[in-house]
């Protein structure tokens, strides 16, 4: 019988996880909850790891791409856009001498946790729920999981063949995972789950996000304005364009959520047809820039905000301008002022996709 540990009782959940990990470490199996119901893990050098639907349990994205640099800077774009959650992803296992972006983590796991992946594609998966992930943290290799089609169960079972059970109450609403192959960056959905086909493109669109300072008056102005001229460029409308590969948007670096554009910037939207009337103000997150491939900004105050705090995004961060000048802040400054803001932005759009020519096409790019 296994031992199991129920967590909602458990007065130090931390405690609990500690047994969980020494079982782990020491080769015993621990059957715990994800979003697709219970399922077994062990650490990947564990004797005990079946031979059949093994998939790679990662802490990630940038985990992921690491022991998997086959993945390549595409498929670690799609990761950060859908991971944590019900999406496995199949990528041809690196050889010794690397993959697109260089040897990564793969050589160094042990050659009886390769071994394991001879001559097959390697399945990773970073679970929604947090216990999987937080138990990972703790281990020197990599969980990993058997994931067969129907999922795990909702309430973990007592016939389980494991050492422990991390009991977390029934799973109530299980989900369906989507298992996806990727290679050369190319992918198809062979299983669909939760995550279906059409969303994955979306996910795969290249995202351009604009910022300024509190998201009502520039970056909307902005943000309508590119939304209008990518449009006109595809022949489509504008809540057509994830369907041709390109999301944009707009955030502020001191912004308050929720907040609709100012007065002056609807009526100009208004008059021009950008289509702002719908627009609601939010913050600048990680999670937003992590999703962003361009991010263009109204200042150099604002690049460098940006750039200090994510040295990491120096490349993915620009100033709209052309010329690296900053685009005047009209706020306060009447209706001549946010004329003259529009013109500014209106001319740094069209000088950017003039710029990228041909490089966005019917399916996106970058």
């Amino acid at each position: 019988m296994p031992r199991r540990i129920d967590l909602r009782a458990a007065a130090d959940p931390g405690d609990s996880l500690h047994e969980a990990v020494e079982a782990l470490a020491g080769g015993q199996s621990v059957v715990m909850p994800t979003e697709v119901g219970y399922l077994p893990f062990w650490s990947a050098e564990s004797a005990e790891v079946p031979a059949d639907d093994l998939v790679l349990v990662t802490g990630g994205p940038v985990d992921t791409h690491d022991f998997l640099p086959t993945l390549g800077k595409r498929g670690l774009r799609l990761l950060h856009r859908v991971w944590p959650g019900p999406l496995s992803v199949s990528v041809p296992a690196p050889a010794d001498s690397g993959g697109e972006d260089g040897v990564g983590l793969w050589p160094t796991l042990p050659p009886s946790v390769r071994e394991r992946f001879s001559g097959r594609p390697v399945e990773a998966w970073c679970p929604g729920h947090p216990v999987p992930r937080e138990v990972g943290r703790y281990l020197r290799l990599p969980l990993v999981t058997r994931l067969s089609a129907d999922g795990g169960t909702a309430e973990p079972d007592e016939s389980f063949p494991c050492h422990v059970v991390l009991d977390d109450g029934p799973v109530e609403r299980r989900e369906t995972i989507t298992r996806l192959s990727w290679s050369d960056g190319s992918w198809r959905v062979t299983t669909e789950g939760g995550i279906t086909a059409d969303e994955i493109r979306q996910c795969l669109a290249t995202s351009v996000l604009f910022v300024c300072t509190g998201n009502t008056c520039r970056s909307p102005l902005a943000e309508g304005i590119f939304r209008t001229r990518l449009a006109e460029r595809f022949g489509v409308g504008r809540d057509d364009l994830k369907t041709h590969g390109v999301v944009v948007g707009s955030a502020g670096v001191a912004a308050s959520y929720g907040a609709p554009a100012s007065s002056e910037s609807r009526a100009l939207a208004e008059k021009h047809d950008y289509g702002i009337e719908d627009h609601a103000s939010q913050g600048l997150t990680d999670e937003l820039l992590d999703r962003a491939d361009h991010v263009f900004v109204m200042t150099r105050r604002h690049q460098d905000m940006i750039v200090d705090a994510r040295p990491d995004l120096g490349e993915r961060v620009e100033m709209l301008a052309r010329d690296g000048g900053d685009i005047s802040d009209p706020i306060g400054g009447g209706p001549e002022a946010y004329e003259f803001c529009r013109r500014q932005i209106e001319a740094e759009v069209d000088a950017i996709l003039g710029g990228w020519g041909a490089r966005y096409g019917t399916e996106g790019g970058a």
